[in-house]
């Protein structure tokens, strides 16, 4: 099936008057380019250099916007959740935390404007966990790369005490590099979403309050930063992407 047979689906699925579509939003974990809509690296699918956006230009007639699935779901925070003239989301950082413990990224929003840097690589965050720490308390035959919550859930459940070592760890390395992104950016608010949410009192309660103890413990009252869950689920990501579109007609 192409994307073109999956968007067919979509708008049929949901019934959706040709007429009334403004246009496309796509969301996905992959180095984009979301002004040209070039997939420059995508590890979940193996693609690299793709031009998804003149290839869905060939078939509907529609504004189309390509953006990394971080920087979605914080644009659907912005728009759908929040004020959009709150001045705290004037500047704040957005971390998701996917499927695997390997899969998370970093959004930005500074000075009221999205922040994607001179290539739109701002805020990816794969290499930060090759710590050898994490590998060495992996239960056997699992790989980091397929560590799913869901597995970490499982294990915790079976009170398997490796994997809350590994699950220590894992925040204090998330933990300390947010500290290092804070201090670096001074944001105004810090937004956690993804996957983690589903594993709020196993994983997500216990890194925020491991990013807020360090936070006070370095900046004390200098530096102040709010620390919250994603009010979103798992339709973050494809709420997310239509806001550029959105932005063409509100401007």
């Amino acid at each position: 099936m192409d994307i073109k047979d999956v968007i067919d689906q979509i708008i049929l699925k949901e019934s959706i008057p040709v007429d009334k579509i403004a246009g496309i939003g796509i969301g996905i974990s992959a180095q984009v380019d979301s002004d040209s809509g070039i997939i420059y690296k995508c590890e979940g699918i193996k693609l690299t250099k793709v031009h998804l956006k003149d290839e869905i230009s060939k078939y509907f007639p529609y504004p189309i916007s390509i953006i990394n699935d971080v920087n979605a779901s914080l644009l659907a925070e912005k728009w759908f959740v929040h004020d959009p003239h709150d001045i705290k989301y004037e500047n704040f950082m957005y971390l998701l935390i996917g499927s695997t413990l390997q899969n998370m990224g970093l959004g930005l929003y500074l000075n009221n404007q999205l922040y994607e840097g001179s290539n739109h690589h701002a805020g990816e965050m794969y290499y930060y966990l090759t710590d050898k720490r994490l590998k060495s308390s992996l239960p056997p035959e699992e790989e980091l790369l397929d560590f799913t919550i869901d597995k970490v859930k499982d294990f915790l459940n079976d009170d398997y005490e490796p994997v809350k070592k590994l699950l220590a760890i894992y925040t204090d390395i998330i933990s300390e590099k947010m500290i290092h992104s804070i201090e670096l950016l001074n944001p105004q608010k810090l937004i956690i979403g993804g996957n983690v949410i589903n594993a709020e009192e196993e994983f997500l309660n216990p890194l925020i309050d491991a990013i807020k103890s360090k936070t006070d413990e370095f900046f004390e009252d200098f530096l102040q930063i709010e620390i919250s869950k994603s009010e979103l689920d798992e339709l973050a990501t494809p709420m997310g992407a239509t806001t550029l579109i959105m932005a063409k007609y509100f401007k």
